[in-house]
């Protein structure tokens, strides 16, 4: 039996006697919440149904770009020395970009003597025909002043050899120098060919080191390039989820930004053994518009299970205590704490086998 004191009980009813004197009411505070706005015997949860669904679940994996076209760029010309590079590995150039120079130094030896004998022949030609002329000038005044006619015959016959020999003259020292300019034009186009020239759109993949003034072999690899207009891209398949011919998405852009793109894996080993096999698959994308999405931070996403007709509630719904899922279900206002069967979740929804029924509510916090 309890024990109640005296001197509390007294106590208690002066306190209350006070409470409940004459004095008027206290007003009801504006802070407090009105009282026709409290709903008793109601509880105030987050709740969610349980349905029936489709449950999709896929495995995720970063991919970057692989090029499966690849090019080794050699220089054929022979006796040529290394002079520079003029892309670096990794940067993206397009078909007529220059990747290489080179020097020819016999070739300029040679294009340097052609260029002094044509200007040597060109004043010799010049000097030689202003000589000439002046000569036949000469006889020409010769012949006017004559008066005696065996004196003007002879100096008609000179004025026309004088004539012919310079004819003769131009015409040998002209194809002398028509010559000698084709000779340059031809040692010109091959110091013109001294650069390495890249055959179509690409990507630097690697390029052979080479110092300034190196030799350059005949047919020597110097650059290995990778055609851009056939990218793939490449994904860590250790798992096995990426299938061949299996449809995948794609997500591309920044964080903030992501958008999907669709592919298909067009290679794919998991069908050979474990010790051949590389543990990448390959994914060609579908056609999309390149100027308007930035491809960057790929990740591709490979559906593992979708099944149909399944019991789904949100996977916040679900608690693991002791290594077992349960749920707490609303019923008749009453909370009831049910351990389930949860067969696999993903990121949103978890799909249970037994525990709860289709249209039940459950509370998520």
């Amino acid at each position: 039996m309890f024990r109640i004191d005296p001197w509390k009980a007294a106590l208690c009813l002066v306190c209350t006697a006070v409470l409940t004197g004459g004095s008027a009411a206290i007003p009801e505070s504006e802070s407090l919440i009105s009282s026709d706005l409290i709903e008793t015997e109601t509880a105030n949860y987050e709740t969610a149904e349980v349905y029936s669904g489709t449950y999709e679940r896929s495995y995720s994996a970063s991919a970057s770009e692989f090029y499966p076209y690849t090019y080794q760029l050699r220089y054929e010309n022979s006796g040529a020395k290394f002079g520079e590079y003029l892309v670096s590995r990794g940067d993206t150039v397009q078909a007529g970009d220059a990747l290489a120079t080179f020097t020819l130094e016999k070739d300029e030896v040679a294009l340097s003597s052609l260029q002094l004998s044509l200007e040597r022949t060109q004043e010799a030609l010049e000097t030689s025909l202003e000589e000439r002329e002046t000569a036949i000038d000469a006889l020409n005044r010769q012949y006017a002043s004559a008066s005696d006619r065996y004196e003007r015959e002879l100096l008609a016959l000179q004025i026309a050899r004088a004539e012919t020999e310079l004819e003769q003259y131009t015409y040998q020292q002209n194809r002398e120098i028509s010559a000698l300019r084709e000779d340059i034009t031809e040692l010109e186009e091959q110091q013109a060919n001294t650069v390495l020239i890249s055959p179509f759109d690409g990507e630097i993949v690697s390029l052979t080191y080479k110092r300034e003034g190196d030799v350059v072999s005949s047919g020597e690899v110097l650059v290995t390039l990778s055609r851009t207009d056939g990218m793939l891209l490449a994904v860590d398949n250790a798992s096995g989820y990426f299938r061949y011919g299996m449809q995948v998405v794609v997500e591309v852009g920044p964080a903030k930004d992501r958008v999907q793109l669709t592919g298909q894996v067009v290679g794919a080993d998991t069908l050979l053994p474990e010790s051949r096999r590389l543990g990448y698959a390959l994914i060609a994308l579908d056609p999309y518009d390149e100027e308007e999405i930035r491809f960057v931070n790929p990740t591709a996403h490979a559906p593992t299970y979708y099944l149909e007709n399944v019991l789904l509630l949100p996977r916040r719904a679900a608690v693991l205590e002791g290594g077992k899922y349960y749920v707490t279900k609303l019923v008749d206002g009453m909370v009831q704490k049910r351990f389930v069967n949860l067969i696999m979740n993903n990121t949103t929804e978890a799909w249970i086998l037994q525990g709860v029924s289709p249209g039940e509510t459950v509370i998520l916090d």
